[in-house]
């Protein structure tokens, strides 16, 4: 019932402030959690810029001492391949509500391609160096076989 009721909170959240503050976040759980938890992290992890990367947030690193903590990353299609054709497609962030005008031209495509796996990567990274295991999703698919797998390969460990 509790698991209901705090999935039902999120999805009838009216956020107060655009973007999301990773550090806010972190401190908040860090400070509410007195015993060893698990603790799920759901998000696209893609904010501004000009926010703190997540690499150095301090209390992300302790809640993954102390607690055990997975990363769960939504990715949409857009973000693996860019729609065939020619022309200029308009992005907006969630984040931050600024537009982006990004050609379709072959040299914008294999730099977008290199973005975005070089974002994976990153993200893998750091949260391999944390000790975490992370789980990469997309919008739209199925999610219960790799949400399975992964709870499978947690098992073992």
């Amino acid at each position: 019932g509790h698991v209901w009721r705090a999935i039902d909170q999120m999805y009838n959240l009216q956020p107060k402030h655009r973007g999301t503050n990773w550090e806010l976040a972190f401190r908040f759980v860090r400070s509410h959690l007195r015993r060893m938890s698990i603790v799920f992290l759901l998000s696209d992890f893609i904010t501004d810029p000009d926010t703190p990367s997540l690499a150095d947030l301090p209390d992300l690193k302790v809640l993954a001492q102390k607690h055990d903590v997975v990363p769960i990353i939504f990715g949409d299609n857009i973000e693996r391949q860019l729609p065939t054709g020619r022309g200029l497609l308009r992005f907006r962030s969630a984040e931050s509500g600024q537009e982006m005008l990004l050609s379709l031209s072959s040299a914008q495509r294999q730099r977008f391609d290199h973005f975005v796996s070089s974002r994976k990567d990153e993200l893998q990274s750091l949260f391999y160096s944390l000790g975490m295991q992370c789980l990469f999703l997309q919008v739209g698919e199925s999610f219960m076989d790799p949400i399975m797998t992964l709870f499978e390969r947690r098992r073992k460990v």
